[in-house]
């Protein structure tokens, strides 16, 4: 797909809000001059985070899901003393998931709310963004523009005990109601590829505190089906890549019975439920069964386990004859070839690959001839100059990518059963090569990015290093037990 193929694809994902097929998309390019074959534009589908994919193959956007959707939070006390709030995560999951909180924009009788910027405790700021995770919680504070100076590669990613947060003023609620801690503020997106969003107060307080209202029984129901849907889906489909993404399911599956005016906060939600809570995931975190760890394999994957192995999709290019790595990664190889002036390929694939059960000798012969045919076009605009700073990262990940493609490679060709496997081990292994063929891929289609955070990118890329030692040496032992079941005496 083209550069300018790719950046319309991207832009009718964010603002068309209709239902389409596969062969509306195709129609919709071909009326802009643009041929795509049709299961190319069903990859780019299956892979987008802005689409949910429906029943008899057909798709919505986020956009299109979320636009005219409700959703409220309370503000604090002191957010309420000081006639502002926090955005943090409590546009979760009905905004882009990838925008800065703060860059969202709210709108009360058809006016923007100002913002300002405030100075506040760190470990009072972590609160407005827990539902990111608690691991990326410090990088979404240091996101926010107010914040530009921090430089978190500095502190091994630990907030000072004081940032800065842009904030906005509701100040203007005030003019219409007496506002006092316990209101809520009432939701409704507008516009979700800009991140416009409609307020408006809504009282709550009451001078007969033991007075119900039918708000409040409405709300008291929604709490126990956000608590009810999410355990339906946490048993059907497992744990999701992420806490935003679980969120997007289960509000769109359910959108008639949540997204309405008289509901709930994600944080209030927190307090209600003793089912679920934040649990560990390895190396991040999800909502899950409170007190339980998520495991790797559960009922949502139980027959992909046995049927395939949970890690071949992951590394379905590697078999003993074959490596047929996506491109980025074959560029990367190559570059790193030239990168350490080695006119010797085989030397530098030996340096990488020195395991004969990864990769025979019909597929060793094989993956040379392509690292040479690469190599022969990337030295015609190769500048080893240039290339100094980015070289030595990538040829930092590559190694590590190889490392945790070797130990995945291991466990999958055995064929049985992952529940062998110590669970959160298998969760790490699994995150691990995720984060490292992204910042590979970064290296090679958006160095500009690697470069701009390169310190951090070689603190992420020893601290990946440091949790796959953490977990390598228990996982070989089981590869090692597992094969020397495997064998049967014959006597």
């Amino acid at each position: 797909m083209t550069t300018a193929a790719e950046n319309f694809f991207r832009q009718f994902l964010r603002t068309y809000r209709s239902i389409f097929s596969v062969h509306d998309v195709s129609e919709v390019f071909t009326t802009m001059g643009i041929k795509l074959p049709e299961d190319e534009i069903v990859r780019y589908l299956e892979l987008n985070p802005y689409v949910f994919s429906l029943e008899q193959d057909f798709y919505q956007t986020k956009a299109g899901a979320f636009t005219d959707a409700f959703f409220s939070f309370k503000p604090e006390r002191e957010e309420v003393a000081q006639k502002y709030f926090i955005v943090g995560d409590r546009c979760m999951p009905f905004v882009d998931g990838t925008a800065i909180s703060s860059s969202l924009n709210f709108v009360y009788k058809n006016d923007y709310l100002p913002t300002k910027t405030i100075e506040i405790k760190s470990c009072e700021a972590v609160k407005y963004f827990s539902f990111f995770g608690e691991e990326y919680v410090s990088q979404y504070i240091a996101a926010d523009p107010a914040n530009r100076q921090l430089n978190l590669a500095q502190t091994d990613f630990e907030l000072p005990q004081k940032v800065k947060l842009t904030v906005f003023s509701f100040a203007p609620f005030f003019d219409d109601l007496d506002f006092k801690y316990g209101d809520r503020i009432l939701c409704k997106v507008l516009n979700w590829d800009s991140g416009k969003i409609a307020v408006e107060p809504v009282r709550a307080h009451k001078k007969d505190c033991l007075k119900i209202e039918r708000s409040d029984v409405q709300r008291s129901d929604w709490y126990r089906n956000l608590e009810t849907c999410l355990l339906e889906d946490f048993s059907s489909i497992g744990p999701c890549t992420s806490i935003e993404e679980q969120l997007s399911n289960v509000f769109y599956e359910n959108r008639n019975r949540l997204c309405r005016r008289n509901c709930g906060s994600l944080h209030e939600f927190l307090n209600f439920t003793r089912k679920i809570s934040f649990e560990a995931f390895g190396v991040e975190t999800r909502l899950w069964f409170s007190g339980q760890d998520v495991p790797a394999v559960g009922s949502w994957n139980d027959s992909e386990v046995k049927n395939y192995g949970m890690l071949s999709d992951k590394i379905d290019f590697m078999t003993p004859d074959s490596f047929s790595f996506p491109d980025y990664i074959l560029d990367a190889f190559a570059k790193d070839q030239l990168y350490a002036q080695n006119e010797n390929v085989k030397a530098v694939l030996d340096d990488f690959i020195q395991d004969p059960d990864l990769l025979s000798d019909k597929g060793r012969i094989d993956l040379l001839l392509r690292l040479a045919h690469r190599n022969v076009i990337i030295l015609k605009e190769y500048n080893w100059f240039a290339d100094f700073r980015l070289g030595f990262i990538r040829h930092s990940v590559l190694q590590l990518f190889f490392e945790i493609s070797k130990s995945m490679y291991r466990i999958d060709s055995l064929g049985i059963d992952l529940r062998v496997f110590p669970q959160q081990d298998i969760v790490i292994l699994s995150q691990l090569f995720n984060h490292v063929t992204s910042i590979l891929d970064a290296v090679e289609n958006d160095p500009a990015s690697i470069m701009e955070d390169s310190e951090a990118v070689m603190l992420s890329i020893g601290g990946m290093n440091d949790n796959f030692e953490d977990i390598e040496g228990e996982i070989s032992a089981v590869v090692k037990k597992e094969r020397e079941n495997g064998f049967i005496v014959i006597g």
